[in-house]
């Protein structure tokens, strides 16, 4: 009797986990639909405390507080819930008269278990007697670049609210370009805006300091008939008003690096203190060579310049004490890219000296030259000797070198082999305008990180002996005259100076000679 109880039982529990078992279904990729909604999408003359959306499924709901675009904007965010198959929104009381309102769920509402979204993802109501039926749209351009920028917010500002611009508070109505830059808005009110473009790092919806931004000199009207030109708004980085030093850091006891927010002249920026024997000014940095090896209990150093007043203290590093080794060394090589290249030295401390006489070997006879090397004005431990190569080897020697703390290098012999006229590329590129730019054109080419700037000579770019590989190249029309690009400036409302980037790489091969035209059309 017992065993046929077990039994029984066994087979209860079994069919029970049958009957329970997954059946291994097509996957479910049905969107959710909106069935009813009060009030309807699309009503007029409603004034809503809050809105209804029924779906035909149980739905799911995302971070709507940070996703959600609502238009015009709201002073107080709205707050939303399910319940059931319901989504229920709350809203505060102070909705504008005759203003037609854009709710943009994003991508925040989907099916309970597949997270397919809602297609349905805008929602529009009018508390007047019409829903608004004003149109803008556009692109968003990496201004330097000359290439769609994605991702930024976009903003309509009354041009009634404030004199102010760029306008500290969150625009009128607000939108998101998409990923290759293009941006819409519908349902606006007709009046008088400011469009501003910016990248909305911290999600606040408000225009900061330092966040890219781009924009029209001009107000602008939404267009109600047909879709007008896209506009383009060309994002910068808008420079800080004062020179600041963000970052400083000491190496050795000896050296300090101090990085700064923007780009830095050695003319406009003093460095201050009695125990600086050298300063290398860089792009948006700058280093310090202390006159003693070692760092003493603190050392104070003033920034001084046009928009800079900056006192600095700093402190030694602990457990750092003289250098292991008591030699100048030479640390590293910049070999050149092409036979008529500088070949460029780096020492471990800057010497004393601002030339070194050294001798090259000339292996056409075996013979040497007397040559130098020179102090570069790139840094005070870089030097370079200018004179061209004498065969594909190229040998130095010279004496030693004593370095500012005294250190004294051995006698220099350095072996270099110089690239092939067979490995490197040429470069011829004609340039055609077609259309009228303000400023003079610049050419601007390069690998990243390697780029300089070039004369436009009557649109002619002719370039010798280049390392292969993909190359970039931009024409900047220079408008300032410091030849090279110049960033807008929102508080002036100046625009950056136009950049036009050549369609795709150019691939340089080796020992070959690469002609392209180039022909910028007419607008």
């Amino acid at each position: 009797m017992r065993f046929l109880i077990l039994l029984l039982s066994v087979v209860i529990l079994a069919s029970c986990a049958k009957v329970g078992s997954p059946s291994g279904g097509e996957k479910d990729t049905t969107p959710p639909k909106i069935v009813s909604a009060s009030p309807a999408n699309f009503s007029t003359n409603v004034n809503p405390k809050q809105i209804e959306i029924t779906f035909d499924e149980f739905v799911k709901l995302g971070n709507y507080q940070s996703e959600w675009i609502v238009s015009p904007t709201l002073k107080e965010k709205p707050e939303a819930k399910l319940r059931g198959k319901k989504l229920i929104i709350s809203l505060p009381d102070s909705l504008e008269e005759n203003t037609t309102y854009i709710f943009n769920f994003a991508g925040t509402i989907g099916d309970l278990h597949e997270g397919n979204e809602l297609e349905e993802k805008l929602f529009v109501f009018s508390t007047g007697a019409a829903l608004d039926s004003g149109m803008v749209s556009g692109n968003t351009m990496d201004a330097q670049k000359d290439e769609p920028l994605g991702k930024t917010a976009v903003g309509l500002f009354s041009t009634n609210d404030s004199n102010n611009f760029p306008p500290n508070y969150p625009p009128k109505y607000y939108a998101q370009s998409n990923d290759v830059g293009g941006f819409e808005f519908n349902y606006i009110k007709e009046n008088n805006y400011w469009i501003i473009a910016w990248v909305d790092a911290n999600k606040n919806k408000i225009v900061e300091p330092e966040e890219q931004i781009g924009f029209l000199g001009e107000s602008i009207k939404p267009w109600f008939v047909k879709k007008q030109d896209s506009l383009k708004l060309r994002l910068f980085s808008n420079p800080p008003d004062t020179l600041i030093s963000s970052k400083q850091k000491l190496f050795n006891n000896r050296r300090a690096v101090f990085s700064f927010n923007k780009e830095i002249a050695e003319d406009s920026l003093q460095v201050l203190a009695d125990e600086v024997a050298f300063v290398d000014y860089f792009k948006d940095s700058l280093a310090v060579w202390f006159k003693q090896e070692q760092l003493g209990d603190s050392l104070i150093i003033n920034l001084k310049g046009s928009t800079i007043n900056q006192r600095v203290k700093m402190y030694p590093i602990e457990g750092i004490n003289k250098r292991e080794s008591n030699k100048l060394r030479v640390i590293n090589t910049l070999s050149p890219k092409k036979t008529s290249d500088s070949l460029f030295l780096v020492f471990s401390e800057p010497p004393v000296s601002d030339s070194i006489p050294v001798e090259l070997f000339n292996e056409k006879d075996s013979s040497w030259t007397a040559s130098a090397l020179y102090r570069s004005t790139i840094s005070n431990q870089f030097y370079f000797i200018n004179q061209a190569p004498l065969g594909k080897t190229v040998v130095i020697k010279g004496p030693t070198v004593e370095g500012i703390y005294n250190h004294i290098s051995d006698t220099l012999t350095l072996n270099y082999t110089l690239p092939s006229k067979e490995a490197l590329g040429n470069l011829v590129v004609r340039t055609t305008l077609n259309q009228t730019f303000s400023g003079t054109p610049v050419f601007y080419f390069g690998i990243k990180g390697k780029m300089r700037h070039f004369p436009y000579h009557s649109g002619k770019l002719d370039l010798k002996q280049l390392s292969a590989g993909q190359y970039d190249l931009f024409l900047i029309f220079d408008e300032d005259g410091n030849g090279k690009y110049s960033p807008g400036n929102a508080g002036l409302r100046q625009q950056p100076e136009r950049v036009i980037k050549y369609p795709g790489a150019i691939d340089i091969r080796s020992n070959w000679d690469l002609e392209l035209e180039w022909v910028i059309p007419s607008k």
